[in-house]
């Protein structure tokens, strides 16, 4: 934020009833025993953002606020019963957690709300699930502790007359009326430096009123039922536009020569000649789409990202002078053929999951490659192209028919390695494999674990369904934090008493009855054991993280060991003998009769 730029933090609480709510986010409780739900809000007088969320009268409030703004200003307020906690929170799908100023402009950073000229795009709040009319909303102002009130019609009223000025509402930048009631927007025309607007999953049809939003940069339509974008001709400023519509004809979109990002996914476009002339064109999304003939792409030479997953498409040729694509997404394609891909040097991303690609030859060349994923390709079998390609770090060839891989034994940068359900027997060659974290080798026919012994970067290793048993290998990999035994013959635990930073651990349905070497797993905060024939829970009474429990189908008939376990939320004891006896872990059952 520049200096001397003015930033105030603005809280929305919703009041509630006290009815129980599976959101944790309700559990909060103000004097006179009322259930308030609060939001964090940013409000930065540059570049203030309202976002309405979830309700059925979303663009009331805002043509209100449009309409009687002027005239509330002289208007007084009760303030809400009971002083209201001067508590920043930070607003989440459904929850609220506290934070402090400095993470909220970190969180600003993060999640990319910079405006151009640097400043913390601000946000005005509310998640609720209830219709306005059911109850007012508080918005208490941090900064000057000062509130203002919306009623259950929309209408504000203000404690001081100094606290929102018709240049508030005139100088909104972004607003958010996603999963909302809105049908029609005709009072956007109160919005005159409106840059972002977002109206995924609501009601609106006609983009008609968007004809005067000279200054909008970004819309989001998906999941309307929009399917007329001519009014969109008049917004020469738009960079990023995203439709997930019913929307077939994009002739209009010819107009919009600065457009940057463009999302066509799940729409009903076939003809791409449209967007022939749109030069400055860097992302493009046409997943699930019927297009088939990409000729007309062949002169977006800025395209870095292009998304054509389960697409019609099956020539890649016009995409052969694409020397700036950076990510190719080709998943469930008919494509087979990859030779026009073997000149685009830049690519780093490429996916090939579902495909009939059986010949990586043509990407040897891709000196930059990061990322393939060709999960589901089933006729790929020979990795010999990826041999000495050192910048790949994530290979994802789970449901191939790849036996043999020797030719990545020197790949010491990967860091993700998906083998399942693939013919993989022989692990020897994975040795070398120094930077390897995530693991995984289901339903392999692996059946020793000896040759990964030394890979001590492992934090994630998964090796269910496969015949092995002898957990000694293991001993050594002390980053481990998650392990994925299930359907395994294992028995003895004793190899993993010393991986203390394991966190999630999944025994379900082997032959595991003994729990004593876990009892110095005290980070341990998953523990699977359905299926398994344990009954004794006393070696676990010293886990103090653990929050998930389960045990569906064991032994166990005596739960009182777990009773001093604090943070233990969720047991699972369907089918137990402790199930039987009509016993329940006591949080569960709290939270039941609630």
């Amino acid at each position: 934020m520049s200096p001397g730029t003015a930033r105030r933090s603005w809280t929305i609480w919703k009041p509630c009833s006290a009815a129980p709510c599976d959101r944790k986010s309700r559990d909060r409780s103000l004097r006179g025993g009322a259930l308030l739900a609060p939001f964090r809000c940013n409000y930065d007088v540059n570049s203030p953002t309202f976002i309405w969320r979830d309700s059925a009268c979303g663009l009331l409030w805002v043509t209100c606020c449009a309409l009687v703004v002027c005239a509330t200003m002289a208007y007084g307020c009760d303030s809400p019963s009971g002083p209201i906690p001067p508590t920043s929170a930070r607003s989440t799908s459904g929850g609220v957690e506290c934070s402090s100023a400095e993470d909220r402009r970190g969180e600003a950073r993060e999640h990319g709300d910079v405006d151009s000229a640097g400043k913390d795009s601000a946000a005005i709040g509310m998640v609720s699930e209830r219709k306005l009319s059911e109850s007012a909303i508080i918005i208490w102002d941090a900064a000057s502790h000062k509130c203002f009130k919306m009623d259950a019609a929309g209408q504000l009223h203000f404690k001081r007359r100094e606290e929102f000025s018709p240049q508030d509402l005139a100088s909104i930048r972004e607003l958010v009326l996603s999963n909302t009631g809105v049908s029609e927007l005709s009072a956007l025309t109160a919005f005159p430096k409106l840059e972002r607007l977002r109206l995924d999953r609501t009601k609106v049809v006609d983009l008609s009123p968007l004809r005067k939003c000279a200054n909008l940069r970004e819309l989001s339509l998906g999941g309307t039922k929009v399917v007329d974008l001519s009014p969109l001709r008049k917004c020469a400023q738009l960079r990023e536009l995203s439709l997930g519509t019913s929307v077939s004809d994009i002739r209009p979109l010819a107009a919009l020569s600065k457009l940057e990002r463009l999302g066509l996914s799940q729409t009903r476009v076939l003809d791409l000649a449209p967007l022939a002339g749109l030069a400055g064109l860097r992302s493009l999304t046409l997943a699930e789409t019927r297009v088939q003939d990409l000729t007309p792409l062949t002169a977006l030479v800025e395209l870095d990202s292009l998304n054509l997953a389960a697409t019609r498409v099956s020539d890649l040729r016009p995409l052969g002078n694409l020397r700036k694509l950076r990510v190719l997404d080709l998943r469930d394609t008919p494509v087979v053929d990859l030779e026009p891909l073997s000149n685009l040097s830049g690519i780093h991303v490429l996916a090939l999951g579902g495909t009939e690609v059986r010949d990586l030859a043509p990407i040897r060349n891709l000196k930059n490659l990061e990322t393939l994923d060709a999960h589901g390709a089933r006729l790929l079998s020979d990795l010999a192209p990826l041999k000495g390609k050192q910048c790949l770090r994530s290979l994802h060839l789970a449901h191939t028919a790849v036996s043999d891989v020797s030719p990545i034994a020197t790949l010491s940068q990967l860091e993700y390695l998906n083998l399942a359900g693939t013919p993989v027997s022989d692990l020897s060659q994975l040795v070398g494999l120094s930077g390897i974290q995530r693991l995984y080798l289901d339903s392999t026919s692996v059946q020793s674990l000896e040759p990964i012994a030394q890979l001590r970067s492992v934090e994630v290793l998964s090796v269910t369904e496969t015949q092995v048993c002898d957990l000694a290998p293991l001993k050594g990999l002390k980053k481990l934090r998650v392990l994925d035994l299930a359907h395994t013959r294992t028995r003895d635990l004793a190899p993993l008493s010393g991986l203390l930073n394991l966190r999630e651990l999944y025994l379900n349905h082997t032959d595991v009855c003994d729990l004593s070497p876990l009892r110095a797993l005290t980070g341990l905060a998953l523990l699977d054991l359905n299926d398994t024939p344990v009954s004794d829970l006393v070696p676990l009474s010293g886990l103090r993280s653990l929050e998930t429990l389960r045990l569906r189908n064991t032994g166990v008939l005596d739960i009182r060991p777990l009773h001093s376990m604090s943070p233990l939320s969720i047991v699972e004891l369907q089918g137990t003998p402790a199930a039987a006896r009509g016993l329940r872990w006591p949080i569960e059952q709290r939270r039941m009769q609630e």
